[in-house]
């Protein structure tokens, strides 16, 4: 499922039940039918003659039975896992287009948004100053309002890819996400790194900002790192979390982080840059 509020898009790659489940369930319905169908012939067996001596004389024995009953088990069981894979990698193509669609759609507002990015200047810093706000209880530094300004002047954005934000409070980023937008730089939310991972596969954007704990794990925005190098993405990645310490954004840049900050118009500085040098 997706949604789009000017400029921004929530992600949301639904997960099916696992493909393993699914076919257990098939292969013991298959099993099941075998089952049945052997006691019919037992129970029809038993009736008309001593089943067991005919079996015998025909050189087969109830473990030669059970035997086949288990192969008969372990060939429905993967043509079920077949199938359902096959199935579920389908839909996952087509779930995975529509939100490539929304996208791009969030993009090119994003872009008409930017050709009037310097003129927004004032929507900008109330976003920026309400999310300042609601994280340290201050209104922002003056002298960072008017760092803000001045970069807004000569900043040229149009047509950047957008940001994936990695974050499982997105109630928490509002305002950080509206700032960026007022800028003309979309946003694609999405709640865990392995609906990052789907969504980087395949897809450009200019910038991964994360958090840092989520329920997956309490340095899962270490692991979103790891995996992105691992898979060899280039995308610079920023982490946005609630620590402002010195040595958290010291391990942040060693690790190969492009920045880390608790603060909402450094975050926004730190994007522009990366989207500026992506750009250069």
């Amino acid at each position: 499922m997706t949604s789009n509020r000017g400029g921004d898009v929530s992600a949301e790659i639904d997960r099916p039940q696992g493909t393993f489940g699914k076919a257990i369930k098939s292969g013991v319905y298959g099993v099941v039918t075998i089952t049945l169908i052997l006691a019919i012939l037992w129970g029809a067996g038993t009736l008309a003659f001593d089943f067991e001596t005919e079996l015998a004389n025909i050189g087969l024995n109830l473990t030669s039975l059970l035997s086949f009953a288990a192969t008969a088990f372990a060939i429905v069981l993967a043509a079920a896992i077949y199938h359902i894979q096959s199935e579920e990698a389908a839909n996952d193509s087509e779930r995975h287009r529509a939100v490539l669609e929304k996208i791009k759609g969030t993009s090119f507002a994003a872009a008409e948004s930017a050709r009037s990015a310097h003129t927004n200047t004032d929507e900008i810093l109330r976003y920026l100053n309400e999310a300042q706000r609601n994280r340290t209880g201050h209104d922002m530094n003056p002298s960072r309002a008017s760092e803000v300004t001045e970069s807004l002047s000569s900043m040229v954005v149009d047509k950047v890819a957008p940001v994936l934000w990695v974050d499982d409070d997105p109630a928490s980023i509002v305002l950080e996400r509206a700032a960026l937008r007022a800028a003309g730089i979309a946003t694609v939310w999405v709640d865990s790194t392995s609906r990052a991972l789907d969504l980087l596969d395949g897809n450009e954007f200019g910038v991964v900002i994360t958090d840092m704990g989520r329920r997956e794990g309490p340095r899962e925005g270490y692991v979103l790192l790891e995996a992105m190098q691992d898979q060899r993405h280039r995308t610079p990645v920023i982490v946005y979390s609630g620590s402002d310490r010195q040595e958290h954004e010291q391990e942040a840049l060693s690790r190969g982080c492009a920045g880390a900050t608790s603060d909402p118009t450094r975050l926004f500085q730190l994007v522009r840059r990366e989207l500026q040098r992506d750009r250069g």
